[in-house]
């Protein structure tokens, strides 16, 4: 559904979008949107509908600086340079957050899986060898570079060296981090299930 000058418009199945179960959106540097749907990946570019990984649950999809696209689906994640797709196999139950940080690396947050960073050179996964924590429901990034991480057992901070963990028994409202935000004056915000 897209609201434009106080009137929504649903789009419809014929009209080229591959499901109606919608679990992502992105847009590219050209001004193309993503959507990532329980029956593929769906492109909508200058009216033109393109569907790619037909047949594919797609769970979140990030559109990198360098214009690269990528999926993340039950088999992994996909990389989409343009013109042809790559798959880097990894089992996943669910893809809950993704975030291109300022060095270019690729973040995916996963449910069950823990984090998977690609470098540009190859994909690594981050599990209990650092952020101790299998599911990770939000990833942000502060003006230092630091990653934070939102997980059910409190926030992680990752420096590129050492992780940090911050939960209730740090002062926060609850261990449920659900988003991380940073204001205009430099504070971070958890929102959490206790509250903020």
């Amino acid at each position: 559904v897209r609201y434009r000058e106080g009137d929504w418009d649903a789009v419809i199945l014929p009209e080229g979008l591959a499901d109606l179960g919608v679990n992502a959106v992105a847009q590219d540097s050209t001004g193309a949107l993503w959507f990532g749907t329980a029956s593929g990946l769906s492109r909508l570019q200058h009216g033109t509908w393109t569907t790619y990984l037909s047949a594919t649950l797609i769970y979140e999809v990030l559109c990198a600086r360098d214009g690269t696209v990528w999926a993340s689906s039950s088999r992994g994640f996909h990389h989409f340079d343009g013109h042809n797709w790559r798959l880097f196999p990894v089992p996943l139950r669910w893809v809950a957050s993704a975030l291109e940080d300022s060095r270019g690396d690729v973040w995916f947050g996963t449910w069950g899986s823990g984090v998977y960073r690609y470098d540009g050179a190859g994909l690594r996964s981050y599990g209990s060898d650092g952020i101790s924590s299998h599911v990770v429901i939000t990833i942000a990034e502060d003006p230092e570079g630091r990653l934070w991480f939102g997980t059910p057992g409190g926030a992680r901070r990752y420096d590129g060296d050492e992780w940090l963990t911050f939960a209730a028994r740090d002062g926060l409202p609850h261990d449920v981090v659900r988003d991380v935000f940073e204001d205009h004056d430099g504070h971070i915000w958890l929102a959490t299930d206790g509250g903020v």
